[in-house]
């Protein structure tokens, strides 16, 4: 798997790990309002390798001799019965025979779980070609098992031109989805970025704040916060990102202004993110760190490496350029003197 695969892959299973719901309640919302919302759904083994393996051979491909889906879940209806489904997901940015492989998946979970529904949903996105969805047979007859005579599958091509980054079911003030901010650069190719990124992403700082009293954990902002930086913001000319700076510090400042700098903590802590702008800064304390000689910088290096808050790293900046002794420095960060020296 390539670096830029892998990163598509992490990405999305984080993704999913903390707003599998919010994903549901978006594409889905008529089924989603028939599951049981408030109990945790549970993520089951991406490992779906048969029992049958060796009639199997031909699927795993992996080296181990295994096969690997993308994320899938057992989740509850909500009915007195009580009756369980399987919602598995493939994401993929290439079609890569991408029916054939999802077919695969679909079928070796059933025989793991053979009497519980299963529906499959492929989201493609940015390179992804295939526009339709197609039914598949498969041949079981000749394993001595019972024949299925068709597979079906649900396809979300974030290509498609019908979607929209600013369209109502992604971009909604009142009730924002933070799987919808995520999907934002994923939906828009560069022509699009060069025109709305920085309004993109200013937006998506705004929706995602306004979400911060209402998710069950932080990682339902950090990720959709990381989407963002990684399908917008590094699509974005060196302008750009000098302007949605810039925006960013207005807003700091904006009635709004609180919920995203705290947004921002919450987002940078849980991702470990650290934006260029802090990078630079960083480099700025260390170098005047070393040109004042200044005591215990090792240990101040190494508290502000695990800082993920901007507003310390600023701060910090603030304190060593008027303070070139370092003491003031090592006041706000809580470094006790008689430990530096």
């Amino acid at each position: 798997m390539s670096e830029e695969h892998h990163k598509h892959d992490n990405n999305f299973k984080q993704l999913f790990k903390f707003s599998v719901k919010d994903f549901m309640k978006l594409f889905y919302n008529k089924l989603y309002l028939n599951l049981d919302k408030n109990e945790k759904w549970l993520a089951l083994s991406e490992d779906v390798t048969s029992p049958y393996r060796h009639h199997y051979q031909h699927l795993l491909s992996h080296p181990d001799g295994k096969k690997y889906l993308d994320r899938a879940f057992l989740v509850r209806m909500d009915n007195l019965d009580k009756n369980e489904i399987i919602l598995h997901f493939e994401y993929q940015s290439t079609n890569d025979n991408m029916d054939e492989r999802v077919r695969d998946y679909h079928n070796l979970l059933t025989h793991t779980f053979n009497k519980i529904p299963i529906i499959s949903i492929l989201i493609g996105f940015r390179g992804f070609k295939h526009t339709t969805t197609e039914k598949f047979a498969y041949d079981f007859s000749k394993y001595g098992m019972k024949s299925h005579k068709s597979f079906d599958y649900d396809l979300i091509n974030l290509n498609d031109e019908k979607w929209v980054w600013n369209a109502p079911l992604f971009y909604n003030k009142k009730n924002p989805n933070p799987v919808a901010i995520a999907f934002w650069g994923l939906m828009s190719d560069n022509r699009v970025i060069k025109k709305d990124g920085v309004k993109m992403m200013l937006e998506g700082h705004k929706l995602l704040a306004n979400l911060h009293s209402k998710v069950d954990y932080p990682e339902q902002l950090s990720q959709p916060y990381k989407f963002l930086f990684d399908y917008i913001y590094h699509e974005m000319s060196s302008k750009q990102k000098n302007q949605f700076e810039d925006g960013l510090e207005e807003l700091k400042k904006s009635d709004e202004g609180e919920r995203v700098v705290e947004l921002i903590k919450v987002a940078q802590r849980g991702l470990h993110y650290k934006s260029e702008t802090d990078l630079i800064v960083e480099d700025l304390i260390f170098a005047a760190l070393d040109t004042n000689n200044v005591t215990g910088k090792e240990k101040i290096i190494e508290e502000l490496n695990h800082t993920y808050d901007s507003s310390i790293i600023s701060r910090s900046w603030e304190l060593i350029s008027k303070d070139t002794t370092g003491k003031s420095l090592k006041k706000y960060l809580g470094i006790e003197e008689s430990k530096v020296i």
